[in-house]
């Protein structure tokens, strides 16, 4: 635990329990503020999932961070066929994602990694080292603190097979330094030097201009859990569970039924958060018609907030057309955000419509939010107003839904930019 960096990696489990191992000796050497901090961040969020990471204070180490990540184990996957070996390597890039993501944020400019998943997760040596590589390539196309990543292992072998690959990936063009060396404690270390002429790389949005522009970050530095996915240059979703009338934006989404009745949970605590001269606007804006058309927006302004009510359609569990509900689902969704754009406004939280219900089909729902979220992006361009949009709900099973969707969307869209690119 020699290293001279800012930060270093921890391979943890879901649970972020570290009782063995590396983790073990880590969270010892910390003074015990790190067995202190995970307990806390458990009790909280809950379990980590794979890919994922987090961080905690390093107590009594010399670094300034310890970030915990979550590698995938290779016996939870069927590895007789490729595709979950693919998924197996893909959930592994991300978790080294996720540790470069949460140095961004914690402005980290170097860090240092074990060997993660390659030790009794039992994930083949070749498939991280090429996981790894994939992750640094990754980062390089985006800008970010970090300027050193060093990799380490007592594994000779492992050392070497990650600097092999690491050559390999990295021509003598490529603005990265790669040695191979002895440390004094007697682990060995590949030490890859990002240097500052990475920044000038092409980006993503210059190599492909029309194209979105994925990643994925996770920030609970406010005290609330946020996933960040930035879809391009200038949108980023953020997902979280919180009260929906305190989120900071400049919009509030709010369903409404085709009586404009101000029934629900959203509805019921913006209405008490905005106070009587909002129940009056209200009131007037019921008298305007005696019913509304599924997909109508009505835009009242509380305050220096907008509140764009949208008329939504119910779900109803029994006798109910699960397709006419999803098509007005899209409808709502389209109609605000185009006004949106209409009143200029920069940030909006919306909630998932109609999830509230009892037996709703709230994957589905989540499903439409980004179809038509990523059409608004294609039919506005770079005239778009808002640059984001809070996907926020007071239940943390719905969150986890709309992160588990929105990261296989931008995943995907990274692998299928990154073989386009290949094939150029």
């Amino acid at each position: 635990m020699n290293l001279q960096v800012e930060c270093i990696v921890n391979a943890a489990n879901c649970k972020l329990d570290h009782g063995g191992g590396v983790a073990y000796a880590i969270s010892r050497a910390s003074g015990g503020i790190i067995e202190k901090e995970s307990k806390g961040l458990i009790r909280k969020y809950g379990e980590l999932e794979v890919g994922k990471a987090c961080y905690t204070r390093a107590g009594k180490l010399k670094y300034k961070y310890v970030i915990h990540t979550v590698g995938p184990r290779w016996s939870d996957y069927k590895t007789k066929q490729e595709s979950e070996r693919q998924r197996c390597a893909t959930d592994l890039e991300r978790a080294i994602q996720s540790a470069f993501n949460t140095a961004d944020q914690l402005r980290m400019s170097s860090i240092g990694i074990p060997p993660v998943s390659a030790g009794t997760y039992g994930v083949p040596k070749e498939i991280c080292a090429n996981s790894y590589a994939s992750a640094v390539i990754s980062k390089m196309t985006t800008k970010s603190t970090l300027k050193e990543v060093h990799f380490i292992d007592k594994d000779f072998e492992m050392v070497q097979l990650i600097t092999d690959v690491f050559r390999e990936f990295f021509t003598e063009h490529s603005p990265v330094c790669i040695n191979n060396f002895q440390s004094l404690a007697g682990e060995r270390q590949i030490f890859s030097k990002l240097s500052n002429e990475f920044q000038t790389l092409p980006s993503q949005q210059e190599r492909h201009p029309q194209q979105f522009y994925p990643v994925h970050r996770e920030d609970h530095s406010s005290g609330t859990f946020i996933h960040e996915f930035q879809l391009s240059t200038k949108l980023k979703l953020c997902v979280y569970t919180k009260a929906f009338e305190t989120v900071n934006v400049q919009a509030l989404v709010c369903g409404q039924d085709i009586y404009f009745e101000n029934k629900g949970a959203v509805a019921e605590g913006i209405r008490k958060a905005a106070g009587m001269l909002y129940d009056i606007y209200l009131a007037e804006a019921r008298k305007q018609k005696e019913t509304f058309n599924i997909g109508e927006v009505v835009c009242l302004q509380e305050g220096i907030k907008y509140v764009l009510h949208v008329v939504a359609p119910k779900w109803k569990t029994k006798g109910g057309n699960k397709q006419t509900f999803l098509t007005g689902i899209s409808k709502c969704y389209a109609n605000v955000l185009m006004q949106a754009v209409e009143l200029g406004i920069n940030t909006i939280a919306v909630p998932l419509l109609g999830a509230g219900s009892k037996g709703s089909p709230t994957k589905a729902i989540a499903e439409n939010l980004l179809k038509e979220i990523l059409s608004l992006v294609h039919k506005v361009g770079t005239s778009c107003s808002i640059n984001e949009i809070h996907v926020v709900n007071k239940n943390p099973d719905t969150t986890k839904v709309v992160v588990t969707l929105f990261d296989k969307h931008v995943s995907s869209e990274w692998k299928r930019l990154t073989a386009e690119e290949a094939q150029a």
